[in-house]
């Protein structure tokens, strides 16, 4: 009997247009630049009135309805809004927009078009006569919206796997398993084995794996989840180092929070630290990040991005003058503070000491994570999972060598166990890789972005 084999893939990961001037007439700039924008989020540009009406209702309901089956609520996409008049240069290299064109002479369509500002670039735009006929063309075509873009960042991904190939992993997995897959350059081969493929991509915020495995065919019950999920565990506890006796105990039951307690510690994290890009000699984790403090008071504006400091520092991007091009009453409902508007500047980094998770009063005692000692604006920055897995390493070595020497964490010099990190492939010595290093290289100026507060780099013009 002719043997069949069953072949599944796994993937980890751990982890516009030329404003109308009538229905149907666009005009295409004969050279076009790099998209910018992150993936995952669409750009609405409309009016307020249209925003505040059921149209942006719609908007809201179809792009930001939760993705299924995530074990935490996660909108689909990330969307803003741009009002007409300022959909200007940045604004119209965004990778996704969806434009709402509302005008009594419009009969409701939907429209698709593609590179029109920039390249690789999707824009839908939404013809209506009203703002009710609006919704319903949203409505009615939420499916294909939602499909429209996600197919959109899915051949991006693809395009630029074919444009930095590994064609060493393609050939091993094409003469192994078959098919025609497309792996980065920065993909490489981590494990392999007769029927399984452990292919990774890791940096030092980033781990994204890659299994691909095959096992003997012998019925459909292989086909059910429990089949499924039970050898998957099973292949990963065979080839993958601390899945030997990794056994589900439990779920959540309670909604995490992003803000809680926070120590008092040797040093306290400030804002103007994150702001500015500071660099410590015991730094032992970093985060290359925005600020992301949930705004306390004002629904309008969800994050505060920007912060007050006395005067231009170190690398922070800042604004000359005091009433920044945010500082309203809904940001700054007690006032707005002294000194001048200040951003962290996405080509950069901040430093997290040692000494800010080292308790000021407690011995044997490492407080990682968003408990670490920082002042409010700070926490909200260094608190994400890259920044805490970096102070979890810090402190589980620093435990280590505290245990081995017989002495208290506190005791421990910082400076050292910094050298100790970087000895051990911590390439806190290097400037950050990845995305940040595509930031770092990428040409362009460093611009507000009104509605979120923060800074992008608008490209040059071609």
């Amino acid at each position: 009997m002719k043997t069949k084999t069953l072949f599944l893939f796994t993937l980890l990961t751990g982890l516009l247009i030329l404003l109308p001037s009538g229905c149907n007439k666009k005009e295409k700039p004969p050279v076009l630049a790099s998209i910018s924008g992150k993936a995952g989020e669409v750009e609405i540009v409309s009016s307020k009135s249209v925003w505040e009406s059921e149209a942006g209702n719609a908007v809201r309901t179809v792009l930001q309805a939760e993705y299924p089956f995530t074990p935490q609520k996660e909108n689909k996409y990330r969307i803003y809004n741009v009002p007409p008049e300022g959909f200007v240069n940045v604004f119209r290299a965004h990778r996704n927009i969806l434009y709402l064109h509302i005008a009594d002479t419009c009969k409701p369509k939907l429209a698709i078009s593609r590179n029109v500002w920039a390249e690789p670039q999707t824009m839908i735009t939404v013809y209506a006569p009203d703002e009710a006929a609006a919704a319903n063309v949203i409505l009615t075509n939420d499916e294909k919206i939602c499909e429209t873009f996600e197919d959109a960042e899915r051949e991006r991904v693809i395009m630029n796997a074919k444009a930095f190939p590994n064609e060493s992993l393609a050939a091993v997995v094409r003469n192994q398993f078959g098919g025609t897959p497309w792996f980065p350059s920065s993909y490489s081969m981590k494990k392999r084995t007769d029927d399984f493929v452990w292919i990774s991509y890791e940096t030092s915020y980033t781990t994204q794996g890659i299994f691909i495995y095959k096992f003997p065919y012998t019925g459909e019950n292989q086909f059910t989840r429990d089949a499924l999920v039970a050898k998957r565990n099973e292949v990963m506890k065979e080839n993958v180092p601390g899945f030997e006796k990794l056994r589900l105990v439990g779920l959540g039951n309670v909604p995490g929070v992003r803000d809680s307690r926070r120590i008092f510690g040797g040093y306290m994290l400030k804002t103007i630290d994150v702001a500015c890009g500071s660099k410590f000699d015991d730094g032992i984790a970093r985060f290359p990040e925005m600020f992301d403090t949930h705004h306390p008071t004002s629904p309008e504006w969800v994050f505060m991005r920007h912060v007050h400091i006395p005067a231009p520092a170190g690398t922070a991007v800042c604004e000359e003058e005091r009433i920044g091009v945010n500082c309203d009453a809904r940001m700054h409902p007690f006032g707005v503070p002294a000194g001048i508007p200040a951003r962290s500047n996405p080509r950069d980094y901040c430093d997290i000491p040692y000494r800010s998770i080292v308790p000021e009063q407690v011995d044997n005692l490492l407080c990682a994570g968003r408990c670490c000692s920082a002042e409010f604006n700070a926490q909200g920055s260094m608190r994400i999972v890259g920044p805490a897995m970096g102070t979890g390493q810090a402190a589980g070595l620093a435990v280590c060598v505290a245990i081995d020497r017989g002495v208290a964490p506190r005791e421990l010099d910082g400076r050292e166990l910094r050298k100790l990190l970087i000895a051990e492939g911590v390439e806190l010595d290097k400037p950050c890789d990845g995305y940040w290093e595509e930031l770092r290289n990428q040409e362009g100026d460093l611009v507000i972005n009104r509605n979120m507060d923060a800074i992008m780099i608008a490209p040059k013009k071609k």
